[in-house]
């Protein structure tokens, strides 16, 4: 069912539901075994579409890595429900590409890089697609927290919206901070952690990844 059908009058969410997931079921075998369970979480109608996307390029990663056992494990539809949840109130592709990311990585992964996959949806289900960028931005182009306006020439007064491009971005370093994602070096240096570095690569962020879409 995709989510430009009209429904029957009188048909209940529940039936809705049931109809949609026995759809995905067939529609993605590499993950189909497990589905009927993951969709039995509570989810809004109006996003069974965000989820019908995250599904398809998962089930297309896990039959190219041949995956389709991990997913099956207990440990593994754990993750995918995960996923599951976080795309459904995923707004954005880049998102719930993100989340796909992360529960790739982790059904590839031995136990702790299952562990840590588990951990970084929970850190991105916290985190902005901003916070995500400017992470990314720390990691390739160390800043001191001040240098925003002593750039600016001496004779010329930082205008109102300058000021407030430096304060966003002073909040955003200060949560992306909180989170051990980034630390202050000798200097007064943002420079990104290896918990940070370590999250980036889980969502195929970094030079070392292959940013797949």
């Amino acid at each position: 069912m995709t989510n430009r059908e009209i429904l029957p009058l009188g048909e209940t969410v529940r039936d809705i539901h049931v109809e949609w997931a026995k759809g995905v079921v067939n529609l993605f075998p590499g993950i189909g075994p497990i589905l009927s369970t993951v969709i039995g979480i509570s989810i809004p109608n109006q996003r069974l579409g965000r989820i019908e996307d995250f599904l398809r390029k998962l089930d297309r990663d896990i039959r190219k890595l041949h995956l389709e056992e991990s997913a099956q494990t207990p440990h593994g539809s754990g993750l995918i429900e995960d996923g599951v949840r976080l795309a459904a109130s995923a707004i954005s592709d880049v998102r719930r590409q993100h989340i796909k990311n992360l529960v790739v990585k982790g059904l590839n992964s031995t136990e702790i890089g299952f562990r840590s996959s588990r951990q970084f949806l929970k850190l991105l289900d916290q985190l902005e697609d901003d916070d995500l960028a400017l992470l990314l931005d720390i990691h390739e182009n160390p800043r001191n927290p001040l240098d925003g306006t002593a750039k600016l020439p001496s004779y010329k007064e930082p205008t109102a919206d300058q000021l407030l491009s430096e304060g966003i971005r002073t909040v955003q370093e200060n949560r992306i901070a909180s989170y051990g994602l980034i630390t202050k070096a000798v200097g007064q240096i943002w420079k990104i952690s290896p918990a940070g570095v370590e999250f980036l690569k889980f969502l195929n962020l970094t030079h070392q990844g292959n940013r797949t879409m």
